[in-house]
């Protein structure tokens, strides 16, 4: 708690934070469209700071609001997820649908979550991404992502057909006049339960960039 207040009154985000404002979370329930444009890769811990503040009080606004009295739709984007990931989006996220909240999470894996949220966190990472109803992947090299995006569609009932032959050679006569002998072949089929969508399908997919 005490590095929390140390944080709120140095530098920017004391500019940032303190003092009256004319802008709070509650305008999103308005229309109102709020950019909080701070990318943390230039602007450092506090940035990150004050985005995953905002973010707690966006979520903290919708939570509070009367959707009877104001049904409009609010949707939150959060890019570069992992870098703001806290506890609390996860509990946020499963009441989230009955706010009329829709969160919008962009990251490179979900490795980076396990990452983020720390040792023992895979039921957290795990229920966060249950309560995100539709998920787009992309072109992908991470192995627990691929795997889990395999998973996630399913397996299905599949039939693998396979054949066998094997040549016999017969007596001398035949080899000398070119005549086969006996060809026996066999066939079967297993039924198994397989990915519907292999994990390496999506090593594969396009990436970005003008070609694409």
């Amino acid at each position: 708690f005490t590095s929390t207040i140390d944080v709120r009154n140095r530098c920017v985000v004391r500019e940032l934070i303190s003092g009256e404002s004319d802008i709070g979370p509650e305008m999103a329930q308005e229309g109102k469209l709020i950019i909080i444009d701070l990318p943390t890769l230039l602007h450092g811990e506090a940035r990150v700071f004050v985005q995953v503040l905002w973010k707690y009080c966006m979520q903290r606004a919708q939570e509070r609001r009367d959707v009877e009295a104001n049904p409009r739709p609010v949707f939150m984007v959060s890019d570069e997820s992992h870098l703001l990931a806290v506890k609390q989006d996860q509990v946020f996220q499963t009441t989230a649908r009955s706010t009329r909240t829709a969160m919008v999470y962009a990251t490179q894996s979900i490795t980076n979550y396990f990452s983020a949220f720390g040792q023992n966190s895979e039921s957290v990472v795990h229920s966060l991404l249950g309560n995100l109803q539709t998920q787009i992947f992309h072109q992908q090299t991470d192995i627990k992502t691929n795997t889990y995006a395999a998973d996630l569609i399913g397996r299905t009932r599949q039939f693998l057909f396979n054949a066998t032959s094997n040549y016999e050679s017969g007596d001398w006569v035949e080899s000398t006049m070119g005549l086969r002998g006996n060809q026996p072949a066999s066939a079967g089929m297993n039924e198994v339960y397989e990915y519907e969508v292999q994990p390496s399908v999506f090593a594969g997919l396009q990436k970005g960039g003008a070609p694409n």
